[in-house]
């Protein structure tokens, strides 16, 4: 006698290999969310070091002081705001022809911001660091 069809041991292991897939594969979500989440912040901070970096090159190269112009703090004091878990810090120096930093002004002043935030990864700090120069010519 030929019968066709699936016996039920048969849908049983077909239903288990399907769930321990699908199982897998929802295991890479969590994780696929704080990559994106990361990339984001990445993202926002090298937008807000850029944007203090325009602010500054928009003075003139006198009225750029050196030393800490912004101590490290908060983007935002409202934990409502997405800028909250962000700080900056912004540092002029004065840089020789060799752009080795000096003590006194030859011409040309370096712009350094960082920006720092936790990974949503890891939890550790994170830091994204972008400089520029200014000349007095």
């Amino acid at each position: 006698m030929n019968k066709q069809g699936f016996t039920l041991i048969e849908a049983t292991l077909a239903i288990a290999v399907l769930l321990i897939g699908i199982l897998t594969m929802v295991q890479f979500f969590p994780f696929s969310l704080s990559i994106i989440t990361e990339s984001q912040d990445v993202s926002i901070a090298t937008t807000a070091a850029l944007t203090k970096i325009e602010e500054l090159l928009a003075t003139t190269y006198d009225d750029l002081d050196t030393g800490t112009i912004e101590s490290k703090q908060k983007l935002s004091n409202d934990p409502g705001n997405f800028l909250f878990p962000f700080s900056r810090q912004t540092v002029v120096t004065y840089l020789d022809d060799n752009l080795n930093e000096v003590g006194t002004d030859q011409g040309l002043k370096k712009i350094t911001v960082s920006v720092y935030w936790r990974s949503a990864i890891t939890g550790a700090e994170q830091e994204r660091t972008i400089s520029t120069l200014r000349a007095s010519y």
